[in-house]
C-alpha cells in the first residue's frame, strides 16, 4: 500500500475542573511527509567489500597512478628553470647569468618572493572588485587605504594588495631626444653600446645622460629610477662573444589571464574628448605609489593584474613578461646559450620580514613549469596502492577464506 502524506494530529489533554485545569489541545508540527525520500525509504546500492573485489581494484589505482606520475615527472625536468637571488643586490644592480643550456620555445620571466604572505586574511580581504571594474567611488572593505586623510577623495585603486604591488611598470626605455629632454627621470646605469658616431655625455640641468648617436638620430637604453616608487623592476641583455650586446625583447601578450582581462578589471569611462587621467581626476593614488594610476595604463596595467591574484603559500613565483621571438632573429627560438646581464632596480623593502627576492628565466612543457611535487605524489600514491595490494594478497591467502566457504557458513563453524 503507497504511503500518505500524513495529517496533523491533535492530542487532547483533559484535566478535573475542580482542580482548574482547562483543556488543552496541542498540535503537532513539522512532522515530514511519509514519502520515501522523507523517509529515507529509496532503493540504494550496498556493495560488500571482499577480497576478490578490494585486490584487484587497489592493483588498478597503482597501475594508472605509476604511469602518470613518471609522465608528470618527466615533463617537469625537461623544463629549463635558471633561478638568480638578489636580495641584498645594491642598486644599481647589475647581475651576470651564465645561461648553460639554450632555452628553446616560449621563455618566461618570472619574479620569485619567499615569506611573503599574500594570503593573509586582513591582508586579502583589503580590496573592492567594484572599483577595479570602473566604479571609483567605491572603496567598501579596503580600509586603511580607502579614503586619503588630506583630501578626503577615494583612493584608486583602493586596498593594501594594491598598495603593495611589487612590479608597477616597465622602467626599460628608448628614447628619442625630444622625449628625453620633456623625461624627468635619474639614471642608475646605462649600457654600453657600440655605434657609428659617439658624441661626449651631454648634461642637462638635472639629469646626466649618455647619449648615443646613430644613423636614425639620438638614442639610448638605461634602466631608470624614479623617485619614491617602491617597485622592482628588470632588465635583461644578451651579450654574445664577439658580438653586440643585445636587449631582450619582452612582451606582456600572454601574461594575464582572458577572465582577468576581460571580466574583472576595467578603467573607468572616459570622458568625451578626455583622457584616462580625467577620469582618475577625483581619486587620489596609493601612498606607494610614485605615479597615478591613469598614467601606467589603470586597472588594466599588466603588472597590476598580475600582482591583485593573491598567492595562496609564502613562496611563490609570479610572471613578469614573456620573450618576444618575433623583434629580434637572435631569440627566434629562444634565448641563446651564453651570457647574459640582469639588470635590477631593487627598490622593494623585504630584509624587514626576512624575506627574498629572485629573477626566474624559464621554459614550460605540456605539465606547465617546473614543479616536481605533482609527478612524485602520484609515483607514491601508485606505489603505496601496489605495495597495499601485495599485502591484500598475501593476508587473503594466508588468513582468508574462498567464496565456497564463506557461502556456507555453517561448515566454517564446524
Amino acid at each position: 500500500m503507497p504511503p500518505r502524506d500524513a495529517v496533523p494530529t491533535s492530542t487532547q489533554l483533559s484535566g478535573s475542573a475542580s482542580d482548574g485545569v482547562q483543556n488543552d489541545t496541542k498540535v503537532l508540527k513539522n512532522r515530514p511527509k511519509a514519502s520515501a525520500l522523507r523517509q529515507q525509504k529509496l532503493p540504494a546500492w550496498q556493495p560488500i567489500l571482499t577480497a576478490t573485489t578490494v585486490i584487484p581494484t587497489v592493483f588498478v589505482i597503482g597501475a594508472i597512478f605509476l604511469p602518470i606520475g613518471v609522465f608528470l615527472f618527466i615533463a617537469s625536468d625537461s623544463v629549463s628553470e635558471f633561478p638568480i637571488e638578489y636580495t641584498s643586490c645594491s642598486t644599481p644592480c647589475n647581475l651576470q647569468i651564465d645561461l648553460p643550456n639554450s632555452f628553446d620555445g616560449d621563455v618566461y620571466l618570472y619574479y620569485n618572493l619567499e615569506n611573503y604572505y599574500q594570503n593573509h586574511r586582513r591582508y586579502v580581504k583589503s580590496r573592492n572588485d567594484q572599483q577595479y571594474l570602473g566604479d571609483l567611488t567605491n572603496v567598501k572593505d579596503c580600509a586603511p587605504f580607502d579614503i586619503d586623510p588630506a583630501t578626503k577623495k577615494p583612493i584608486a585603486p583602493c586596498g593594501a594588495i594594491a598598495n603593495s604591488i611589487f612590479n608597477g611598470e616597465p622602467l626599460l626605455s628608448s628614447l628619442t631626444r625630444n622625449t628625453l629632454k620633456s623625461t624627468t627621470v635619474r639614471i642608475l646605469s646605462v649600457f654600453s653600446l657600440t655605434c657609428s658616431r659617439e658624441r661626449p655625455i651631454e648634461q642637462l640641468r638635472e639629469r646626466l645622460i649618455v647619449v648615443c648617436i646613430t644613423a636614425d638620430g639620438c638614442f639610448f637604453s638605461a634602466i631608470i629610477d624614479i623617485h619614491g616608487f617602491h617597485s622592482d623592476t628588470f632588465s635583461l641583455t644578451y651579450q654574445p662573444v664577439g658580438g653586440l650586446p643585445a636587449i631582450v625583447p619582452v612582451t606582456t601578450q600572454g601574461v594575464i589571464w582572458n577572465v582577468d582581462k576581460d571580466r574583472k578589471f576595467k578603467n573607468p569611462a572616459i570622458p568625451t574628448n578626455g583622457n584616462l587621467c580625467e577620469a582618475f581626476k577625483d581619486t587620489v593614488k596609493p601612498p606607494n605609489w610614485a605615479h597615478n594610476p591613469c598614467e601606467i595604463g589603470g586597472f588594466e596595467n599588466v603588472d597590476f593584474i598580475v600582482w591583485m591574484r593573491t598567492a595562496a603559500l609564502p613562496y611563490f613565483k609570479k610572471l613578469w613578461r614573456i620573450v618576444d621571438r618575433t623583434t629580434n632573429s637572435v631569440f627566434a627560438n629562444g634565448l641563446p646559450k651564453g651570457t647574459y646581464v640582469l639588470s635590477v632596480t631593487n627598490n622593494y623593502p623585504v630584509q624587514s620580514f626576512g624575506g627574498k627576492k629572485y629573477f626566474v628565466i624559464s621554459t614550460t612543457s605540456w605539465a606547465g613549469g617546473k614543479n616536481s611535487f605533482l609527478g612524485i605524489a602520484y609515483l607514491v600514491v601508485g606505489c603505496l596502492a601496489i605495495v597495499l595490494g601485495v599485502v591484500f594478497v598475501f593476508i587473503h591467502l594466508k588468513f582468508g577464506h574462498s567464496i565456497n566457504e564463506l557461502s556456507n557458513v555453517s561448515d566454517i563453524h564446524h
